[in-house]
């Protein structure tokens, strides 16, 4: 196993004996993320108002697909370096959320042009209207907020939510530009049917 590892993550025998380092903050112990050198292609097909659209972006490998049983989540992939599959109950992961919990702050843009209570907020152009970070529930969230399928879901973000023992930690900065890059490579298609 070790040595899949290694491969998969680009190490060196050195780096082989803390596969994954625990880090500590509050009591909390929670895992170094690591950022695999590749990526994958996440995607799914999503109805829109008259069409079905093909949604796809690239999620670091050290994020693996999963399953999600909740209806208003799409494209869920969670940290899980070295396995195979990501599970729903992991606490960091990679979503589109659809008609979720966010209606406050994309309202709050909407009417205002920010968002109130964002600890990070910025502007966008394009299929993007913003990107921010807010308090979610007893996490941080990391995301961009989009008008899907051609803005028939209008309240939808991509997303990263993580526990907020790594707020302003090296660690964040990691899930920031993965997701970053996430953005970077959105696309939603038009399927003929």
């Amino acid at each position: 196993m070790g040595k899949f590892l290694d491969k998969l993550f680009g190490r060196t025998d050195n780096s082989t004996k803390n596969e994954i380092r625990d880090v500590q903050k509050d009591n909390k112990k929670l895992p170094e993320i690591i950022v695999a050198p590749g990526s994958h292609i996440c995607e799914e097909d999503w109805d829109g108002e008259n069409k079905v659209y093909h949604i796809s972006f690239l999620v670091n490998d050290s994020f693996r697909p999963a399953k999600s049983h909740a209806a208003e989540v799409t494209a869920l992939s969670t940290y899980s370096p070295g396995s195979e599959y990501g599970s729903e109950e992991d606490d960091i992961y990679i979503c589109i959320m659809i008609d979720a919990g966010e209606y406050d702050v994309i309202d709050d843009f909407k009417e205002k042009g920010t968002v109130e209570g964002a600890s990070y907020f910025q502007k966008l152009t394009g299929q993007f209207l913003f990107k921010a970070r807010i308090k979610y529930y007893d996490s941080l969230m990391y995301f961009y907020a989009l008008n899907m399928c051609d803005g028939f879901w209008d309240y939808s973000i991509l997303a990263v939510s993580y526990p907020m023992e790594y707020d302003g930690t090296e660690d964040e900065q990691k899930l920031i530009k993965i997701l970053d890059q996430a953005a970077e490579s959105y696309k939603e298609e038009p399927i003929d049917e």
